[in-house]
């Protein structure tokens, strides 16, 4: 580590580092070793060659303790083992000379005895290698050395040695002399053996290098929380910390590029504390005393308050002190991280200090605390200049330059402005006072690296230069730019950019602006502008451009009341915000079909108060993981194919609206009601994919599919195709389909798995009771088996003559599902209910088309389907069922995406049948929009409106034509023709409605039920042969319900309304009637004209022999 501060410099001493050496190898190894740093270090364990505890010597303990303790077979033998590293603990914040205290139990096979001792601290063992103020004592390895070669011809089992201060050793300024040794009689001698004098340079710059590792070795010690508690080895309480450092190895060990590549050097001991071993020792001890130990727990005292400055702005990044009871391995790795990188910086900065003390490094000029610059500072060849992690240095209009120094700045420094000159390698050689200088003295390949800066002026980065913000930089633009004229820009991940705003072509930066506007202004065809962070208010539309990419990345935007965001280019959307101004509407996002729909993309931000949440007119992006609340139209897909997923969406008029919205994806979704909230999914003319969805509360409609849709709820093959679903609410209807439309929420799938598609959870909650409340009309059906519709056997399905409802084999239970932001549980037991099928029509051949049409339909086997429907309309063009073929084969031949579909309807235009004829002409409108048709569309919608007076057929082809004037030929003169026809003849009509809030006229939404268009649907047409009853419309109803009926000839009606108690309420018919249809209305008053309360009332209706019931639900 300390290299990458000093490149080349230090080539002496990394010949000393040594790799795993311990001995030389000859037979007087011992306390000697190798003559390297790192056998220095490893000795340290093993001889205590400064106090001699456990070679020889033995602490002073503060009892009697039994001398059979330290003879073979005692607990503290060998002493060597028990007491050889006593002196490597510190207690620092009771001060430098503050004697070690280690207390134990010790269990001698009987009992437990209690010892104690104080000896010598770590910081007092560090000054005598540094002073010399010991003597050296070498012990053999192997217990005897000869030492005949010195003329004492006699063995010997110790030496000891006058040694000088690690300094004064390398520099050999002193000679390295035996002064006695220990013989075989046991007695200290002294001795005359020739000294190794100043001569011998090489040994002593050698055993001067071992010191150095053994030094390592106790600073190393101050990184493990139990030698700064002061707490002994392997104690009975399971010490951590031994844990700690045997299982070291199993953690995150950082090199030296992963210490200097986070922006970390070696920690400098050169400063005002003047003390640069005390420093050091001092610092890497209170970091780990932040940690608890098995005894102790951590805390964050500095008594020395002169370091809390350098320790200060560290304590913080360790989390809150821990405990002994949060030791454990998980929290040992965590302090291992943490404290092993410190242990690298601190043995770095050791090395540092021996450097310098020994001339192999200049000694440093050190700026610390406040500095004001006077003049300029030019660090010249071999100076090396730090700047210490506690100084403020303000800059002053100079600059700081290298002409071959060395400029150091620690982490926390404070410079004002800080501008940095590194040259290509990465190697700080200049600190400017601006950005223009800086840029100018910047050769090729040098970068000008900006860490603290508040702009004055624009700035402009030429060709051949580099300007590279920092990943911890805090830089203000205030209201300028930074440009490329041909120079690169860089911007470090973590830089606090004010605004960040830039703009970006591929994967360059073109320029740093203050403002949104002006980076759209000045990017080109291809170029994107990335805004993070940025606050912003828009009074008028704001619109990206076509071809330009606008990405907001934590963006708060608000707009003011009618304003619009128009997105013709590309917009990428990410955690940001978009809401109104004031406290009126916005108009809301809108995607136009020049979008690049594979750019465009909203997620995990929020939208509120706006006209349209997100609006896309033939444009596709993905809207994913937004909360869309307190909007009209939460999501509004106008011929889109966009996938609508992960969204809460509440509040809204309509969650989302499909409008000829083909191939839409609209799945887990979460979506709840307001208080004015009509349908929580609406189609019309679109065929999208639904699952997985959650739609809850008082909705008129959960899912409104209206004029020749079909939704479709079958989930992908990795959940069996089941939808799952779960729609609770819809007081109109739980499923209304109408107007040739088909809601597919369950078919047979009679060849594939039992189970697939279906499992959706489907009710109305009333009182105590639950019902399906599913209506279908006007030549729609609804194909909805193996679902739970909240109680069993189902009730409260509602179709016209001339629709179906398919709900064979419900489920007997709640299956779940729904969106996964409100997903319950549930169990699957299927039941078996058959009905629904198909009517006897008189004529064989048809029965047997439709029966195996339908069985391939619900196969989904939309070829060999259509062939039937197709041969069944030949066969029988005037049955009842004739307008559900047709549609069937339309939807089909969509879902093949063959050709040949206009071609088929239009015999059907010409063939003379009103209702097929119109049938297929609003399909072929259909077809021309999907083309891109308008001109044809209009004039088929033209043909429809003229052919069909006050009927459905014209109010649809009325709003098709406004659509297609508004959106498509953006003729708003037009528009509001055909609106005015809509208001005069359909006024408050929900496409009225709707047309009219889309051209911006005020509205106050009505809550439209089923069967409320026109002529009740149960006389469209199909005439029963005997009594019929038909079911109540709208069903629940508030404030009147109506109920048609037929009779075959003239007959004596009696019809009257039972509550739940069979008690007669009302009694609305008891006369006789001639033959035909017959339609009465109650309006929920009982018979002495008071007023019913909510709940379930059952309709009976009498005549020539004929009886029929149908519930009705009284809801207000």
């Amino acid at each position: 580590l300390l290299q990458k501060s000093f490149p080349g410099q230090l080539a002496e001493m990394s010949s000393y580092i040594g790799t795993n050496e311990v001995w030389s190898g000859g037979s007087a190894d011992g306390s000697f070793g190798a003559l390297r740093i790192v056998s220095g270090a490893w000795l340290e364990d093993e001889y205590d060659v400064v106090y001699h505890y456990g070679i020889g010597e033995r602490p002073e303990f503060n009892q009697a303790i039994p001398e059979w303790y330290f003879q073979a077979g005692g607990p503290f033998f060998p002493q060597r083992e028990a007491f050889t590293t006593i002196t490597h603990f510190w207690d620092a914040d009771g001060g430098p000379e503050k004697k070690t205290h280690l207390s134990d139990d010790l269990w001698d096979g009987d009992h437990w005895t209690t010892w104690s001792y104080d000896c010598e601290n770590a910081l007092q063992k560090m000054r005598k290698y540094v002073n010399g103020d010991y003597d050296f004592l070498w012990a053999y390895k192997n217990g005897i050395q000869s030492w005949d070669w010195c003329g004492i011809n006699s063995l010997q089992l110790m030496t000891k040695f006058n040694v000088a201060g690690v300094v004064d050793f390398y520099n050999a300024r002193e000679d390295f002399r035996a002064i006695s040794y220990f013989g075989e009689d046991g007695q200290w001698h002294d001795t005359d053996c020739p000294n190794w004098d100043t001569s011998f340079t090489e040994f002593h710059k050698a055993h001067a290098y071992e010191i150095l590792g053994r030094m390592c070795h106790l600073l190393q010690d101050m990184s493990v929380p139990c030698h700064v508690h002061c707490n002994s080895h392997a104690c009975k309480h399971g010490m951590y910390c031994d844990y700690y450092e045997n299982n070291e190895l199993n953690y995150t060990h950082p090199t030296a590029e992963d210490i200097y590549n986070d922006g970390e050097t070696f920690i400098n001991p050169y400063n005002e504390i003047d003390d640069p071993i005390y420093f050091l020792m001092y610092f890497m001890n209170q970091i780990a005393d932040h940690y608890a130990d098995g005894k102790t727990d951590g805390d964050d005292n500095i008594p020395d308050e002169r370091f809390l400055p350098y320790l200060e702005p560290i304590l913080p990044t360790l989390g809150p002190p821990t405990t002994t009871a949060q030791i454990n391995d998980a929290n040992c790795r965590a302090m291992h991280e943490k404290l092993i990188k410190y242990a690298i910086r601190t043995t770095a900065g050791l090395l540092y200090w021996f450097a310098v003390e020994t001339g192999q490094l200049p000694r440093p000029q050190v700026l610390s605390g406040g500095v004001t610059l006077t003049d300029d500072i030019v660090v010249s060849d071999g100076a090396t200049l730090i700047i210490s992690s506690n100084a403020i240095v303000n800059l002053n209009g100079h600059k700081v330059t290298s002409a071959g120094g060395l400029i150091i700045v620690e982490r926390g420094a404070v410079i004002d402005p800080d501008i940095r000159l590194l040259s290509s390698d990465g190697v700080l050689i200049g600190l400017y006072p601006d950005m223009v200088s800086a840029l100018d003295d910047a050769l090729p390949g040098q970068v000008v690296e900006l860490r603290e800066f508040d702009f004055g002026r624009d700035v402009y980065v030429a060709s051949g230069k580099t300007l590279r913000i920092w990943s911890g930089a805090t830089i203000n633009l205030n209201g300028h730019v930074v440009k490329s004229t041909g120079g690169t820009i860089i911007v470090e991940s973590g830089a606090d950019i004010n605004p960040d705003i830039r703009l970006v072509e591929g994967s360059s930066i073109k320029g740093l602006y203050p403002s949104v506007e002006l980076a759209i202004q000045e990017a080109s065809n291809g170029d994107r502008v990335i805004a993070s962070g940025v606050s912003k208010t828009c009074e008028d539309d704001f619109e990206v451009p076509g071809g330009i990419t606008l990405e907001l990345k934590g963006c708060n935007m608000k707009f003011d009341s009618g304003v619009w965001l128009k997105v013709l280019g590309a917009l990428k959307a990410d955690n940001s915000t978009f809401t109104r101004l004031g406290g009126s509407n916005w108009k809301g996002i809108r995607f136009y079909d020049s979008a690049v729909d594979s750019s465009c993309v909203i997620e995990n931000s929020t939208i509120s108060y706006a006209d349209y949440g997100v609006y896309t007119f033939l444009s596709n992006p993905r809207i994913r993981n937004n909360t869309i609340t307190n909007c009209t139209y939460g999501v509004y897909l106008n011929r889109s194919v966009a996938s609508v997923t992960g969204n809460e969406i509440s509040s809204c008029v309509r969650g989302v609206y499909g409008y000829r919205a083909n191939c839409a994806k609209i799945v887990n979704n979460l979506i709840t009601t307001g208080t004015s909230s009509i349908s929580g999914l609406r189609f019309y003319d679109s065929e999208p994919e639904v699952y997985n969805n959650t739609i809850q509360g008082t909705f008129t409609y959960l899912l409104d599919a209206d004029h020749y849709s079909r939704p479709t709820a079958i989930g992908p093959e990795s959940q069996d195709y089941q939808g799952y679903n779960r729609m609770i609410g819809g007081s109109g209807a739980t499923i209304y389909a109408h107007d040739h439309s088909e809601v597919v929420f369950g078919s047979g799938f009679i060849e594939s798995t039992e189970g697939y598609a279906g499992y959706n959870t489907i009710y109305l909650d009333i009182q105590t009771d639950r019902i399906a409340n599913v209506h279908a009309e006007g030549y729609s059906s609804v194909v909805a088996q193996h679902n739970w519709w909240g109680a069993y056997p189902p009730e409260g399905f509602f179709a016209d003559g001339t629709s179906s409802i398919d709900h064979r084999d419900p489920l007997r239970s709640d299956p779940g599902g729904g969106s996964n932001l409100g997903k319950p549980a549930g169990n699957l037991l299927a039941g078996a209910l058959n009905v629904n099928t198909y009517a006897s029509t008189g004529k064989d051949i048809l029965r047997v088309l439709l029966s195996e049409a339908d069985w391939y339909w619900q196969n989904l086997c939309y070829r060999k389907a259509m062939e039937r429907y197709k041969a069944a309309l030949e066969s029988c063009p005037d049955s009842p069922y004739a307008p559900m073929m047709l549609l069937r084969v339309a939807f089909a031949w969509r879902s093949l995406k063959e050709k040949g579909l206009e071609e088929f309807l239009s015999q059907f235009v010409r063939s003379g049948n009103k209702v097929l004829s119109t049938e297929a002409m609003e399909l072929l409108i259909g077809e021309n929009i999907r083309h891109g048709e308008i001109k044809k569309a209009i004039e088929r919608a033209e043909y429809v409106i003229s052919d069909n007076p006050g009927t459905e057929a014209e109010y649809k082809a009325l709003f098709t034509l406004f659509n297609l004037y508004l959106n498509d030929l953006e003729d708003r003169e037009k528009a509001e023709e055909i609106l005015a026809r809509m208001k005069m003849k359909y006024p408050d009509y929900p496409l009225t409605q709707m047309a009219q809030f889309d051209i911006g006229e005020p509205v106050e939404w009505k809550f439209p039920k089923p069967g409320e268009f026109g002529e009740s649907p149960g006389v469209a047409g199909i005439s029963p042969s005997s009594y019929w009853l038909g079911e109540g419309h709208p069903n629940p109803f508030n404030p009147t319900i109506t109920i048609d009926f037929y009779l075959p000839e003239e007959a004596f009606v009696t019809l009257s309304i039972y509550d739940m108690l069979g008690r007669e309420v009302r009694r609305l018919i008891d006369s006789r009637l001639g033959p035909g249809y017959n339609r009465v209305t109650w309006d929920g008053h009982g018979d002495s004209g008071e007023v019913l309360p909510n709940g379930v009332y059952i309709c009976v209706f009498r005549s020539g022999g004929f009886k029929a019931c149908r519930k009705m639900i009284l809801l207000k």
